[in-house]
């Protein structure tokens, strides 16, 4: 039966890639491919989240498109092959998310005031549409969608609807609609894309594919869903700010109230630890919203050094550390205390028995 069942995995698992070799990749839709733009643009060129929902593609007439634009919209006019003009329209909610993310770093859940939009919020949309364009032609390159779909960008603004039908074509348009959530507000937005029907663009030819194409397909196709499946497991992670090497008996002897001094070039040199001790990298000890904090410093950890008898060795340098007062005979009431305060070194951060690090002040 468990022969059975481990041959039922391996055929499970290389399958895929058969099927997938004879396969070629779907291509989108124009409206998906544009909705798809938005969101990866929007996070990439602003650190925005933009929720697309289902767009909607249709045809229309430039007087068509001027009766359904919102008030107080952004108009931008494109410019696109052999003289060609199309037109972008943002509403009030994205243009007002694109906006606030540009000046004051998110987005609000206050409705946007009404305005008409001015040359300075063309001057920080225009780059946004560009790239906004340039993701939205690129998956359909080599499709006949590519006619009227590629080879467009941001010419000018226009502050008022009037011009929209003397300046595009007298000729139905392509009208992709999309209703979208910004940022974790959910401010909703809409854009709207229109371009001539007609297109002049040529369509890029269908790249021929590359001998072992498909085998490097599958093989990728294996190592992205070994990676999801591995990237998803959790590792502990230590820190560690020094360490001590001390007698067995020595080591007994230690009660609550006994204190261990680490020099302050500890703080500066936090060892982090992966699972078994490995090191994988160094920070600096500080403090974020109240709580402890690492900074990761070097992305590799120096190999650690043993430490000798009775000496602090801070993470990082591991050796660069004073030695420790020798420790008093075995049994002693007084031993591992501290010297008298006068004798502490001005540079040392205590480490309380179960009390945690008091850091200096």
């Amino acid at each position: 039966m468990a022969q059975g069942s481990t041959a039922s995995v391996l055929r499970r698992k290389t399958a895929r890639p058969r099927e997938a070799e004879g396969a070629r990749p779907s291509r989108p839709s124009p409206a998906s491919a544009l909705a798809d733009a938005i969101r990866r643009v929007a996070e990439q060129a602003l650190s925005l989240a933009a929720v697309p929902a289902e767009p909607q593609l249709r045809r229309a007439t430039p007087d068509e498109i001027v009766e359904g634009l919102p008030e107080h919209a952004f108009l931008g006019l494109l410019a696109g092959p052999a003289g060609g003009t199309g037109l972008v329209c943002l509403d009030p909610g994205a243009l007002s998310a694109i906006i606030e993310m540009r000046t004051i770093g998110r987005v609000t859940s206050r409705p946007p005031l009404p305005r008409r939009p001015t040359r300075t919020d063309a001057a920080m949309t225009a780059d946004v549409i560009d790239a906004m364009l340039a993701a939205f032609e690129a998956p359909l390159a080599a499709t006949e969608d590519a006619r009227w779909a590629s080879g467009w960008r941001f010419q000018s603004f226009l502050p008022e609807p009037r011009p929209v039908p003397v300046m595009l074509e007298e000729a139905p348009h392509r009208v992709i609609e999309v209703d979208l959530s910004f940022g974790a507000a959910g401010k909703p937005g809409r854009l709207l894309l229109a371009l001539p029907a007609a297109g002049r663009a040529v369509p890029l030819p269908d790249p021929e594919p590359e001998p072992g194409a498909a085998q490097g397909a599958a093989a990728a196709a294996w190592r992205r869903a070994v990676g999801e499946a591995v990237e998803g497991a959790e590792a502990s992670l230590g820190t560690v700010l020094g360490r001590v090497r001390l007698a067995l008996a020595d080591l007994a002897a230690l009660a609550p109230g006994d204190r261990i001094a680490f020099p302050l070039a500890a703080l500066g040199a936090v060892l982090l630890t992966g699972p078994g001790g490995v090191p994988v990298a160094t920070g600096r000890l500080g403090q974020s919203g109240g709580l402890r904090a690492v900074r990761i410093g070097l992305t590799e950890a120096p190999a650690a050094k043993p430490a000798a008898l009775g000496e602090i060795v801070p993470a990082g340098t591991l050796g660069g550390a004073a030695p420790m007062p020798p420790p008093a005979a075995q049994g002693g009431e007084n031993a591992h205390r501290p010297p008298p305060a006068a004798a502490d070194p001005p540079d040392a951060a205590l480490a309380g028995i179960g009390g945690g690090i008091d850091l200096p002040g």
